[in-house]
């Protein structure tokens, strides 16, 4: 009778302590995962920047850029603004700054992007004299006493380029390097538009999760 209610009392204690250390994991798990979820919550609502240079893309040879969210968090819509510069011997300098509105969709750190905007540009070519040979040409015909000087325009050295861009973006949440794989289409209003690759690589600014006395 002692031995059978030994064995009873043992299988019990046996049972009780397994309930509590199940109880516990339980816990511990659950407690886990909300600090995680509050980690995520925690970064994914902070603005998101970030530097990088694209090659190609809306900036035609290359750019280095700034983007930022909006809003206070990592998707949506923002903007971005660049400045690219080459000079070569036959082509003159240019100077320019593609500026484009874009949208994120996603979350994790993986997002679709799509933006639109432009490429504003100033471009001199010192071996192009403005001349208007084909003005020039039908005049002459009708006067040969005109004077050549008078057909001397200075070009006008600005101009925009019309550009949008479609693409995927890795941007991690607490920072770091990011890239971007896309194409982009540019247009002059007058000629036909040109779909332009682009690959870019950058640094995501770093965020720090902030979390509540809760899940510290």
């Amino acid at each position: 009778m002692n031995q059978t209610l030994f064995k009873i009392i043992t299988a019990f204690i046996v049972v009780l302590i397994s309930q509590t250390v199940y109880a516990q994991s339980i816990k511990t798990d659950t407690s886990s995962k909300a600090k995680a979820d509050s980690v995520y919550k925690s970064l994914f609502n902070q603005r998101g920047k970030t530097l990088y240079l694209e090659l190609l893309g809306a900036g035609v040879y290359y750019s280095l850029n700034y983007d930022i969210r909006f809003a206070g968090k990592q998707n949506g819509v923002g903007a971005r603004a660049g400045v690219v510069y080459f000079k070569s011997q036959g082509e003159g300098e240019t100077f320019a700054i593609p500026l484009l509105i874009n949208y994120l969709i996603g979350k994790r750190s993986h997002y679709l992007e799509i933006g639109a905007g432009g490429l504003f540009f100033y471009h001199k070519n010192r071996y192009d004299n403005g001349f208007d040979s084909k003005r020039f040409a039908n005049d002459v015909i009708k006067n040969p006493n005109i004077n050549p000087a008078d057909y001397y325009i200075e070009p006008n050295p600005y101009g925009v380029y019309l550009t949008g861009s479609a693409g995927y973006r890795y941007q991690p949440l607490k920072g770091g390097v990011s890239f971007r794989l896309g194409t982009n289409i540019i247009s002059n209003f007058s000629e036909r538009a040109v779909f332009w690759p682009y690959l870019s690589i950058g640094y995501a600014l770093r965020n720090k999760a902030k979390l509540n006395n809760k899940t510290k």
